[in-house]
């Protein structure tokens, strides 16, 4: 079975959706099933609108078996204003009373716009038995996609990740539920969601539940356990009593990055003495807010950047909470990461994430946007030491369950094997 799978980014960019699609697409190559990726050669996924940021230099390359194909994304006049202005005009045209998918596919094609991509696409013989996809929202991807699996009688298969945020009038549920969004899960011979939650909307939305399988997201439980605290709190010029709150992943507004700094500022408004430590990427506005504290309040923040493996895993060892209060996610990886290390988490009470945090149990939710209320959770859980482990046990516990790769592989494998 040779497999096509199309995704926005790809090895060595580092993300959720990433890593995801590469652990299934290691588990297929070692299965004997030849597999290839198309991408684009963006390692900052801000250089879909935005020339300046980084691109990988390497069109094609081969990782872990994985054959991966690159292509350029390439900019409109402007598109630092253009692009976020389609995006708009697209969830203004999704509410229309009327049919607006083909206008939406039609102007969707520059959110990012990778017409290399289209055309080898469009002009690919049938060399694949199944093609895939992952991540909705990056639809201008995907339709191709779809397109040539119809084309050649071929299986689609998806994985839309669906962000449904805080609530059916969301920003973020309209940037990921648009009409021709949506189509691509009812085209699809398998829908692989991660949770009941998103299972339960993509049924609402037409497509038939005997062809959603709800997968999961996992981690390799023995890459975890050997990270060293001790080390990562002397490089950050802590002691072991400092309070540490671990944020990892992309430090923006939608991923609560913001509405943790805001909320660590209250309590140090209190005296409480805890850091802040922030490994991902940054977006603009993040690195903004951040050049706004004073130096003193500064100097508790300690900006990492993208970290390598070993780090991430240091810090997780030295953290005593990991924050992520996101509305930006329909999973969280580090969610189960930081369980990995038996640390807390604390969320945001958004649709997907009770499926994954149990309130009180393992972690807490709050609700997206509200320091206050996230700071008075990190208080809780940074003066209660007692709580923090049992929390943390419980969502280890959880992780050896339910949420290893290989289950998730196990999940998803028939649907491959039986569309072949």
């Amino acid at each position: 079975m040779k497999v096509l799978h199309v995704i926005q980014r790809y090895w060595p960019a580092r993300g959720g959706a990433e890593r995801h699609l590469h652990e299934i697409n290691t588990r297929l190559v070692a299965d004997g099933h030849p597999v290839t990726v198309y991408t684009t050669d963006a390692d900052d996924f801000q250089l879909f609108w935005d020339s300046r940021k980084r691109r990988l230099p390497r069109l094609t390359e081969v990782h872990d078996g994985v054959a991966i194909r690159r292509f350029p994304v390439r900019h409109l006049p402007a598109s630092s204003i253009v692009f976020p202005a389609i995006r708009r005009l697209m969830t203004q045209a999704a509410a229309l009373p009327f049919d607006t998918r083909a206008f939406l596919r039609a102007i969707g094609q520059f959110t990012p716009w990778t017409p290399e991509l289209r055309s080898a696409l469009r002009t690919a013989g049938p060399q694949w038995d199944v093609v895939g996809g992952m991540t909705v929202t990056y639809d201008a991807l995907m339709w191709p996609g779809a397109e040539w699996a119809e084309r050649w009688g071929r299986p689609w298969l998806f994985y839309p990740l669906t962000h449904l945020g805080e609530g059916p009038r969301s920003a973020m549920r309209r940037y990921y539920t648009m009409p021709h969004q949506v189509e691509l899960s009812r085209r699809a011979r398998w829908v692989f969601a991660q949770t009941v939650t998103e299972r339960a909307f993509l049924v609402e939305q037409g497509v038939s539940p005997d062809r959603i399988i709800v997968a999961g997201v996992g981690i390799n439980l023995a890459e975890y356990g050997r990270g060293d605290g001790a080390c990562a709190r002397q490089r950050l010029g802590l002691t072991p009593e400092t309070p540490l709150v671990l944020s990892l992943g992309t430090a923006s507004r939608d991923k609560g990055t913001e509405d943790t700094l805001a909320a660590v500022r209250r309590l140090w408004a209190t005296g409480h003495p805890v850091h802040l430590v922030v490994a991902g990427l940054m977006q603009d506005s993040f690195r903004r807010a951040y050049d706004r504290l004073p130096a003193g309040a500064r100097a508790r923040v300690h900006l990492l950047g993208s970290v390598g493996e070993a780090d991430k895993q240091d810090l997780l060892a030295a953290a005593d909470v990991l924050c992520m209060p996101s509305r930006a996610d329909s999973f969280g990886i580090a969610y189960l990461e930081a369980w990995a290390y038996g640390k807390p988490v604390i969320g945001a009470h958004i649709a997907g994430i009770g499926d994954i945090i149990a309130h009180g149990e393992d972690g807490l939710l709050v609700p997206f946007g509200a320091p206050s209320a996230l700071a008075e959770a990190l208080a809780d859980l940074l003066d209660n030491p007692a709580r923090r482990a049992s929390m943390g046990e419980r969502g280890q516990a959880k992780v050896r369950r339910q949420y290893t790769w290989d289950q998730v592989y196990a999940r998803v494998r028939p649907a491959y094997e039986a569309s072949a």
